[in-house]
């Protein structure tokens, strides 16, 4: 989705310790509520130089 920030990724632990990516919550730029994105396959997120770091840091649950 176009013109929303990523507020935190979704994560779920399958067996054997496995963690993956199921979901990203969206926050639009110009106000609006929060939204849950999930997926049964992939994830993909793109971002500009100054928002990958952030996610990054909501990659392991900082804010």
């Amino acid at each position: 989705m176009m013109n929303t920030i990523a507020c935190r990724i979704k994560f779920s632990v399958e067996g054997h310790g496995i963690v993956r990516p199921v979901g990203v919550n969206l926050q639009p730029i110009r106000g609006g509520s929060v939204r849950v994105v999930t997926s049964r396959h992939e994830i993909v997120i793109a971002c500009d130089a100054l928002r990958n770091p952030q996610l990054l840091m909501l990659r392991y649950g900082s804010t």
